[in-house]
């Protein structure tokens, strides 16, 4: 299979971006242009899995389910299981995003302001927070099911849903822009009240449906074929923890850098816009992730290692380099 690969360059170029990829563009991972060609020459029969245990913005789900291909995909994140179910919407359901959207908005000017504590105050006033977070309520009460018809919620959302939620996602980034950094995984905080972005809730709407009509355009230049969207597992799962249920013909990744990024970070507004679909707590996840700069109190026995890792852990902590550090 290997000697009959083809391998492309898997570096991004921002130049070269278009389609979903330029509407929600992912700092790290390799770009369709790398994937597809790459699974279409592995010779696999129909029916084969393609598995993705990293799966990020879901580049590896996307192009297997382009060929044909049943895939898997993981991510701890639940923002990027959303993005990579947005992914894959049917371009015959693209006709629906807009109607929905509006109907979102509609249904949000009914809600009455959350007074809540939010996560979104990190970057909003409170009362501009009230506004994103209204939306976002309305949005799930509008496409996704109520809890008590939630047999096992693990963000199994439809096509449609992500894509409604991808767009808040972009609107949330578009607004809080003042707080990016020169660094693509790092986003800062307000750190004053009078730092904290104040916006109405007209401002919200307009920018919202501004963000779902780029994502309409995004899928609409797609030039992949009509995708079954059912063909792809895409699930918020660890990938440290075995699944024997796992079963795979061929495994495509990008593993995380394990130089102490904080990749929840680069996700700390979307993360903050799924908090009350998510329940997740942002700093337990935070340490999950693999190159986390938090370090944790829990201490691995040997036993669970392998030799060579063992070994390499050990020359790391005799390497001469730390012999002035003593």
């Amino acid at each position: 299979m290997f000697q009959h690969l083809s391998i492309c360059p898997p570096k991004q170029k921002s130049s070269a971006k278009s389609g979903f990829e330029a509407f929600y563009s992912y700092y790290a991972g390799f770009p369709e242009s790398f994937a597809q060609p790459l699974i279409a020459s592995a010779g696999l029969s129909r029916g084969s899995v393609v598995y993705d245990p990293w799966n990020g913005s879901g580049t590896t789900t996307k192009s297997a389910a382009a060929l044909g291909y049943r895939s898997i995909g993981l991510d701890i994140n639940p923002v990027m299981v959303v993005i990579s179910k947005a992914r894959l919407l049917p371009m015959s359901e693209i006709p629906c995003l807009l109607p929905l959207a509006r109907e979102a908005i509609h249904k949000s000017r009914l809600y009455e302001s959350i007074d809540s504590i939010d996560p979104l105050t990190q970057w909003f006033s409170a009362e501009s927070s009230s506004h994103l977070r209204k939306l976002e309520r309305a949005i799930a009460d509008l496409i996704l099911p109520s809890p008590e018809e939630q047999v096992e919620y693990d963000f199994d959302m439809s096509g449609i849903a992500a894509c409604l939620y991808v767009a808040l996602f972009a609107t949330g980034k578009e607004l809080s822009k003042f707080f990016r950094t020169s660094n693509p995984t790092w986003t800062r905080k307000a750190k004053s009240e009078s730092e904290k972005i104040v916006i109405s809730e007209l401002e919200v709407q307009r920018e919202f449906i501004a963000q779902i009509t780029r994502l309409i355009k995004a899928h609409s230049g797609n030039m992949s074929p009509e995708i079954n969207e059912g063909i792809s597992a895409i699930r918020v799962g660890d990938s440290v923890l075995s699944d024997p249920e796992i079963q795979a013909d061929l495994i495509l990744t990008s593993p995380p850098y394990c130089t102490r990024i904080d990749y929840t970070a680069a996700t700390c507004v979307e993360l903050a816009l799924l908090s009350e679909l998510s329940g997740i707590d942002v700093l337990a996840l935070g340490r999950k992730m693999l190159g986390t700069p938090k370090v944790t109190n829990t201490i691995l026995e040997e036993s669970l290692l392998g030799d060579l890792c063992i070994d390499f852990l050990h020359r790391v902590k005799s390497h001469t380099s730390k012999e002035g550090l003593k």
